[in-house]
């Protein structure tokens, strides 16, 4: 099975860019949120460049690497046969462009020419942590196995106050609540994500005028729908698994929506409290970014995430990646 992996990558400092990125917000003509237009949202750091390191070291059975992008090269990139550059207007269609929105991107990455019908999703600040094989993303039938983490959603109140991000993960909850009548508690982690292409075009086909309604948006807005429609979709269609990122022995912990109660999670979340406290956790997903970096050197996890980087720590983390993955890829010059 051929396993390509796609990254979203974009460089913040670029003044072009942000010319472009300040005359769409300034076209919007209504208030956003900060959460969707501050400044280090689009930051680099050169995050992407360590993960394609931890990439070769951990998972070089990776057939090919794509990165979307808006018209940008990252300096360092070597150009090669095993790696493309993807242009968003490569993909999206033109009247949805410009966009500054991940949620709006991920509705089209399908469309990528070229793209394996397996492969990984990864955002540049997401990285391999151990040896992994194909094997922990997609099962014996080739469907992905998907990292999400449990939650506890009444999505018939109303909550226009929380946070973006949360209301957007309720609205895929709900989409597929009305379409298939399950109710699911989870949202996703910070983790690089299997997919399917197949699956991917099937779920946009059948959902895509809901999809483009609210999530056509070229910044992130509180009607969009968070990319976890896509699992959730396939979960609901009995075309993939989700588990948990962390386990409490040997077998990885699914979550099963038509099994799912209050209970049920409840007995979830003690088990990892007691797990932690006695010390037998594993984790094979962490992106918890409280101390993350002591984190990732005591739990070792398969995946981790470092995101959001503040200014007066960017020094400390681009000196644990450089010690984690200090081997240049054959992808940098």
């Amino acid at each position: 099975m051929k396993i390509d992996i796609v990254y979203l990558w974009v460089d913040g400092s670029d003044k072009k860019w942000q010319s472009k990125k300040n005359a769409t917000l300034a076209a919007c003509g209504r208030p956003l949120s900060n959460f969707a237009t501050r400044n280090e949202r689009w930051d680099d750091n050169d995050e992407l460049k360590y993960s394609l390191r931890s990439a070769a070291k951990f998972a070089p059975w990776i057939n090919h690497i794509y990165i979307i992008t808006d018209g940008q090269h990252p300096k360092w990139l070597k150009p090669g046969p095993d790696i493309t550059i993807i242009d968003h207007r490569d993909i999206i269609p033109t009247e949805y462009l410009p966009t500054f929105n991940s949620s709006m991107i991920e509705l089209f990455l399908q469309n990528i020419p070229g793209l394996s019908e397996h492969f990984l999703f990864a955002n540049d600040d997401f990285f391999f942590g151990a040896d992994v094989t194909s094997e922990f993303f997609f099962d014996k039938s080739g469907n992905p196995i998907v990292i999400a983490k449990e939650r506890f959603w009444n999505l018939d109140r109303n909550e226009s106050g929380r946070h973006l991000w949360f209301q957007t993960i309720r609205n895929a909850a709900r989409l597929v609540r009305s379409a298939f009548g399950l109710h699911y508690n989870i949202s996703m982690k910070h983790a690089i994500e299997p997919m399917r292409k197949s699956y991917l075009t099937d779920n946009y086909n059948q959902f895509s005028g809901e999809f483009l309604r609210t999530t056509a948006t070229p910044f992130r807005e509180n009607m969009n729908i968070q990319r976890i429609v896509f699992p959730m979709l396939d979960n609901a269609k009995k075309r993939n698994t989700i588990v948990l990122n962390w386990r409490d022995g040997p077998a990885r912990i699914k979550y099963d929506v038509r099994r799912d109660s209050f209970f049920r999670r409840t007995m979830h979340r003690a088990r990892w409290l007691v797990a932690t406290i006695f010390g037998y956790i594993k984790y094979d997903q962490f992106d918890k970014q409280a101390s993350i970096i002591s984190r990732i050197k005591q739990y070792r996890p398969k995946l981790f995430c470092i995101h959001n980087v503040p200014k007066n720590k960017i020094q400390m983390v681009t000196e644990f990646l450089e010690d984690a993955f200090p081997n240049k890829s054959k992808f940098e010059k």
